[in-house]
């Protein structure tokens, strides 16, 4: 089914500089119908076999128009200079200039190429037209009311992208400090450290008090000074006999014994 260009397409004429005639020398302006009341259509026409045409566009969709006349030859055209097709522009009488061919192309830039394949059987081109944007490209809204038509969200509920969503990122590691504080309310969190603080001093306390009491009371009577040792010492030296050799006595003994 034949495409028909409307209002937003792009409409680039013979004489357009985007559009390469070759070789330029074989190639001359003239007039469709020029005999015709009121005349006819200005075109660039060639009589030259392997003359060429080539417009570059960004688009879906070209189309190509010129005349129709009794001495017109073949031409092949080609989009991105693949496998051409063969269009005739020969007539049993003329025709004005019209859509001579059309074909819908992949969004995006392209090549037109059309050669004249018939020595002076000429070929003709009154305008190019191309369509920036397939018609059918409408913006894609991904459709939320499905989940909450089943099931209300809570307000502090947050919905990640799936993976196979465009804007979808890699899952991160979370710690679990973060789990806690996600999942519980803060006056909790707060509550539970103060209680663990609160059990680990009762804690130390009872250790402590049980220690103390496993030691006993402290007695007095053994914290002595070294002199208060001393003459005990020196009392015990006498009553086996005296002062050995190798012992050592006070000032007071070595005159005594003197």
């Amino acid at each position: 089914m034949t495409v028909e260009p409307n209002n937003s397409d792009i409409q680039v004429d013979y004489d357009s500089p985007s559009i390469l005639y070759s070789p330029a020398q074989e190639w001359r302006q003239s007039i469709s119908g020029k005999d015709a009341y009121p005349p006819g259509t200005p075109i660039e026409i060639t009589y030259n076999v392997s003359a060429s045409v080539q417009f570059n566009f960004t688009g879906s969709h070209i189309w190509y128009y010129g005349d129709f006349h009794t001495d017109h030859g073949n031409c092949s055209i080609a989009i991105d200079h693949g496998n051409p097709v063969t269009v005739s522009t020969r007539y049993q009488y003329w025709l004005p200039v019209q859509r001579i061919w059309d074909a819908d192309v992949t969004p995006g830039p392209h090549t037109l190429m059309i050669v004249n394949l018939n020595d002076q059987a000429p070929v003709t081109l009154a305008y190019l037209k191309f369509a920036t944007t397939p018609a059918s490209t409408a913006p894609i809204v991904p459709r939320t009311d499905c989940i909450s038509r089943y099931r209300p969200l809570p307000a502090t509920e947050h919905i990640s992208p799936t993976a196979n969503s465009p804007t979808a990122s890699p899952p991160t590691a979370t710690s679990p400090t973060a789990s806690l504080s996600q999942g519980m309310p803060v006056a909790t969190v707060v509550g539970l450290i103060l209680g663990l603080i609160a059990v680990t001093i009762c804690v130390v306390l009872i250790v402590g008090i049980l220690f103390k009491r496993g030691r006993g009371p402290i007695d007095a009577k053994k914290w002595t000074t070294k002199a208060e040792h001393q003459p005990r010492r020196e009392k015990f030296l006498y009553r086996v006999g005296g002062l050995r050799n190798d012992s050592v006595s006070t000032l007071s003994d070595v005159q005594s014994t003197a």
